[in-house]
């Protein structure tokens, strides 16, 4: 009986002591000696971040290499946001978040959720960038642009977009993926979103347009409809 108290206290020292290591280990941060990393690393190597967390756990005093992880990390092009917890007894679990890639601007770089831009490199390591909608403008520009192509994807969801590009302070083409192309001018632009939409929604109209075709809404009222493809068919037919 004496002995079965003494185990218990003795488990009792034990489990404290140790509690109080890992509560200490926490609070004042102790040297890592495994990273696992979780995210969904669109287009960030991940054997580039392990590098970069490793220098920083190689330098970084160990009541601070924690906090110097997160700061090196926060400072990668296209992070959202970074979390890390330890893992017992001597490992963390750092979850990386990427921004989300929207659009491809001028052809070569990445527009992410808050309208910046993922540099080259990074951008030329997102494999789904062939799915992107190309959008256009002059350089300096992009957030503009991104603007005002918020606009149409919220205004337009059902039919795809394939290119945008901005003409103006508040203005623009946008092409879709069925290949018609619409003008949406530089002037009164939330009113012409709204009456594109519409003609959109009017299966009738919109199922029956050719690729090629170009629904030019610069007027105040109404638009006009241009189907070259159709035009040059119905020339051809009247010349045999």
């Amino acid at each position: 009986m004496i002995f079965i108290r003494f185990f218990i206290v003795l488990m009792v020292v034990i489990g404290t002591y140790y509690g109080l290591q890992w509560i200490q280990q926490n609070e004042l941060g102790a040297n890592v000696q495994s990273v696992r990393l979780e995210g969904e690393f669109l287009y960030t190597e991940k054997d580039g971040l392990a590098e970069t967390i490793a220098d920083v756990i190689r330098n970084a005093p160990q009541p601070n290499q924690l906090q110097d992880i997160r700061s090196t990390l926060l400072e990668r092009p296209g992070v959202k946001t970074v979390e890390i917890r330890r893992s017992w007894p001597s490992g963390i679990i750092i979850r990386y978040m990427e921004r989300q890639p929207l659009a491809l601007w001028n052809g070569d770089q990445v527009i992410l959720d808050d309208f910046s831009l993922l540099n080259s490199e990074a951008s030329s390591k997102y494999k789904a960038v062939a799915k992107l909608p190309m959008v256009q403008g002059e350089e300096g520009r992009h957030v503009t642009a991104m603007v005002t192509f918020s606009k149409v994807t919220n205004a337009i969801k059902s039919e795809p977009i394939k290119r945008f590009v901005e003409n103006g302070a508040q203005g623009g083409i946008v092409q879709f993926e069925n290949g018609v192309t619409a003008d949406l001018g530089m002037t009164d632009f939330d009113r012409r979103i709204y009456r594109l939409a519409r003609l959109i929604d009017n299966r009738d109209f919109w199922g029956k347009i050719a690729g090629g075709a170009v629904v030019d809404l610069r007027y105040d009222d109404g638009f006009t409809l241009n189907m070259p493809l159709l035009a040059e068919q119905e020339e051809n037919h009247g010349e045999t």
